[in-house]
């Protein structure tokens, strides 16, 4: 279990969906509320929009064909 830095409370390991429909793991304090995300939790979010990012693509109407 990891302790909240503001309060020195429990936190407890909460998923959420970011608005792009991500999941992630958070901590959130028990006693106070704080939300926390840990530098791991960090990177494995940032990887998985660098993912995401890697599939785009554009697509425009030339003439009578797409590009």
């Amino acid at each position: 279990m990891k302790k909240c830095f503001d309060c020195g409370g429990i936190c407890k390991q909460y998923q959420d969906l970011t608005k792009d429909g991500l999941t992630y793991n958070y901590y959130k304090c028990i006693k106070c509320g704080e939300d926390v995300l840990d530098i791991k939790q960090l990177h494995e979010v940032a990887e998985k929009y660098r993912q995401m990012k890697k599939h785009q693509t554009k697509v425009r109407k030339w003439g009578l064909s797409l590009q």
